[in-house]
């Protein structure tokens, strides 16, 4: 099943893909690409007819390719998340340690604010329960 969602991918890009496709087996011809059309199935033959292969060993070597391409596409996503992780956590440790500073010097005023928020939050609620 992942394989099939991975192949709809594939197959609906077929255009961006086919130059990776003919890179990766170069006995394809520019014919056999566009005969192809984004069917799994059509490479699979090709493959089996320009090497040789048996259909399992063509499906495997499909199968392997679309892999390939899942990782390589997930790449720049996963460096990217990498790259902008420590500024986050840099900007989150910052904020925290303002804010515990901020409720440090000034505890009756946080008190006061939080005190005044619960009332105003318990009067509501008792409003909507009834």
């Amino acid at each position: 099943m992942g394989n099939q969602m991975d192949w709809n991918r594939v197959a609906g890009l077929w255009t961006e893909y086919q130059g990776i496709a003919k890179a990766n087996w170069g006995r394809l011809t520019d014919n056999d690409m566009t005969a192809i059309s984004g069917s799994r199935d059509l490479l699979i033959g090709k493959l089996q007819t320009r090497y040789g292969l048996t259909h399992d060993q063509a499906e495997q070597q499909v199968d392997n390719w679309v892999a390939t391409l899942a990782v390589a596409t997930a790449k720049p996503l996963t460096d990217a998340a990498d790259y902008l992780s420590g500024p986050a956590r840099y900007a989150t440790e910052a904020l925290t340690e303002a804010a515990n500073k901020s409720i440090r010097e000034n505890k009756a005023l946080v008190f006061g604010i939080t005190a005044i928020t619960c009332f105003v939050l318990g009067y509501f609620w008792n409003r909507l329960v009834r």
